[in-house]
């Protein structure tokens, strides 16, 4: 029986190969890693629009509604998020009649209102650590005297 235990020549994996698993886990963080850096402007310029704080354009439309008598009246839609960059920009340069809910001469008028959220302090934070490196962080350990300790590490 002597001889059959232990370690045989030229068993096991080489030297330096990986499993597959580890093989298909690096070729996957390789094509995210390409994606995510194909759209990394468009991610940084969201970051940086979070961590400074959005602005959102809504609009209110008037549905037209004629009654059985030929009346007219009109219902106020759900509001609206305004994603078309041509109408954002007509709304900015004051092209757009904004409309007021409640104005008797226009009644069918669209209603236009912006919406703020405030900057993410946690956006900002990562972004600044990117830029700068995270900033060093030390802790210091006292006795009830309010002297510094003495630590002693044992072997």
């Amino acid at each position: 029986m002597a001889g059959k235990g232990g370690k045989r020549p030229g068993a096991g994996r080489k030297k330096g190969s990986k499993l597959p698993k580890t093989l298909e886990k690096e070729r996957v963080h390789r094509e995210v890693k390409q994606r995510i850096l194909r759209v990394a402007q468009i991610l940084l310029d969201s970051q940086v629009s979070i961590a400074r704080g959005q602005q959102f354009l809504y609009k209110i439309e008037k549905e037209k509604i004629v009654g059985p008598k030929g009346g007219v009246t009109y219902k106020s839609k759900k509001p609206e998020l305004v994603t078309n960059e041509e109408e954002i920009r007509a709304y900015l340069d004051g092209l757009v009649e904004e409309g007021d809910m409640e104005d008797e001469r226009d009644p069918g008028a669209t209603y236009y209102f912006v919406t703020t959220k405030e900057p993410n302090n946690m956006a900002i934070d990562s972004m600044m650590n990117r830029a700068f490196g995270t900033p060093v962080k030390s802790m210091e350990i006292t006795g009830k005297d309010g002297e510094a300790l003495e630590i002693r590490w044992r072997k």
